[in-house]
């Protein structure tokens, strides 16, 4: 399993980098603490998916807000995804 990079500009703001050697069952549905800001940062072909919603494809520059403790996953593209987190605290 690889890891996913983490690189943490301020305590709730950061770069992650999600990989396509990453196992499936990562992106599960699953509940976050926090609400939080997710911005696409580069051209892919991974898709986003709120439970019960058919799923977007995440395509540079799109923001998406989650609320907190709400069903969601990501579905694996064919190259790794870059996005920026903004939690909100």
């Amino acid at each position: 399993m690889t890891i996913n990079t983490i690189q943490y500009i301020t305590q709730n703001c950061f770069f992650k980098e999600f990989k396509i050697s990453n196992d499936d069952a990562e992106f599960e549905y699953h509940l976050d603490k926090t609400s939080r800001f997710l911005k696409v940062l580069n051209t892919s072909d991974w898709m986003f998916q709120f439970e019960d919603v058919a799923p977007q494809k995440m395509t540079k520059g799109m923001v998406i807000h989650i609320s907190k403790k709400i069903k969601h996953k990501m579905i694996k593209g064919t190259t790794n995804l870059s996005v920026q987190v903004l939690e909100v605290l």
